[in-house]
C-alpha cells in the first residue's frame, strides 16, 4: 500500500522488503529512547534522535491532487485518539462528505452522518491524491492526518488531549478538542 506513494516521490528509486540492505536510518529506533510517547511532537522525536531540524511548515510529500474531490470534505477517523465529547453529526448539513479509511471506522461515523460516502483505495498514493484534491481534510491523530499534514492541504486535526503528540504546522493547519471550535473551523473553511 505504501510503496506507490514512496516511489512517486523524486527522492525514492526503490522500495523493497528489508533483507540484507544497509540501513542508514532506522525509523523505529526512537522506541529505544525514553520519550514520553503521549506528549511532544512525533516528528520532532526524529530531530532529537538524529540531531537534525527541518521546517515542518513546508510540504514534504508531493502528489497530484484528484480534482474529482475538489468539492468534498474528506474525513478519516480512527477508533484511537478521539477527543471525548466530539460529535461529527453537525456535518450532516454539508452536502459532499467522503470517508477514507477502514470499513469499520466508516460504518461507525456513518451513524452520525447518514449520507457519508466511503471511498476505498487500492494504495496510499491514491489515498494521498484524494486528500490533496479535497476541499479540506478532517482527521484525528492517525496515518491519514499525517498524509494531510505532509502535503499541507487545508486540514483539521481532532486532538486527543490525553495524548497530544501530533501538532499541525504551517498554513491552513487547524486543530481542536472541543465541539464549538470544531464547528467554527469547519464553517470557516467551507466558506473559503
Amino acid at each position: 500500500m505504501l510503496a506507490p506513494l514512496l516511489l512517486s516521490q523524486p527522492e525514492f528509486a526503490v522500495c523493497d522488503i528489508l533483507t540484507t540492505q544497509k540501513i542508514d536510518y532506522d525509523l523505529d529506533e526512537f522506541r529505544k529512547y525514553p520519550f514520553d510517547y503521549n506528549t511532544n511532537h512525533i516528528c520532532r522525536w526524529y530531530f532529537h534522535m538524529y540531531g537534525i531540524s527541518a521546517d515542518l511548515g513546508k510540504p514534504w510529500l508531493k502528489v497530484t491532487p484528484d480534482e474529482s474531490f475538489k468539492d468534498e470534505i474528506v474525513i478519516a477517523r480512527s477508533f484511537r485518539y478521539r477527543a471525548p465529547g466530539i460529535s461529527y453529526a453537525f456535518l450532516q448539513a454539508y452536502p459532499s462528505i467522503t470517508f477514507v479509511g477502514l470499513k469499520e471506522e466508516y460504518e461507525d461515523l456513518k451513524k452520525e452522518i447518514p449520507a457519508l460516502k466511503h471511498r476505498m483505495v487500492s494504495n496510499f498514493l491514491e489515498f494521498a491524491q484524494i486528500i490533496a484534491g479535497s476541499k479540506f481534510f478532517i482527521g484525528n491523530q492517525s496515518f491519514p492526518f499525517a498524509v494531510a499534514e505532509a502535503i499541507k492541504v487545508k486540514r483539521i486535526l481532532e486532538v486527543c488531549f490525553e495524548c497530544p503528540n501530533v501538532i499541525p504546522e504551517g498554513k491552513d493547519a487547524y486543530d481542536f478538542c472541543y465541539q464549538p471550535q470544531f464547528e467554527k473551523i469547519v464553517r470557516e473553511l467551507y466558506r473559503k
